[in-house]
């Protein structure tokens, strides 16, 4: 379960969110970080989301997780298959100053 809202005094006023899946977040950041190669999730994660997503994640590891009762699975994402055997630029998109980046009125 999570909790967010508004906690504190009212000179002191913040915003959190409290609960095991956020503390959870906050481990697997850590793990990431150690290994910036690919991000990473949770096992119960993985199994909630959609197969159309979920198929795309693989088991990688187990580890204890500072400040949690039990081994937390990882996975990783599966490599995408590769469409050619050239190296591809990604180039990000440019925007036009004199034209707008959307056309979605709500954004305008």
């Amino acid at each position: 379960m999570v909790v967010a809202g508004n906690v504190g005094a009212i000179e002191r006023y913040e915003f959190t969110v409290i609960g095991d899946p956020v503390n959870e977040s906050a481990r697997l950041s850590e793990v990431a970080k150690r290994d910036t190669s690919l991000p990473v999730a949770s096992e119960p994660a993985v199994m909630g989301a959609r197969e159309a997503e979920s198929q795309h994640w693989r088991f990688t590891d187990e580890q204890d997780l500072r400040g949690r009762n039990e081994i937390t699975r990882l996975y990783a994402p599966v490599a995408a298959p590769s469409t050619s055997t050239s190296s591809t630029k990604v180039v990000p998109p440019t925007v036009n100053s004199r034209t707008p980046a959307t056309t979605n009125p709500d954004f305008a």
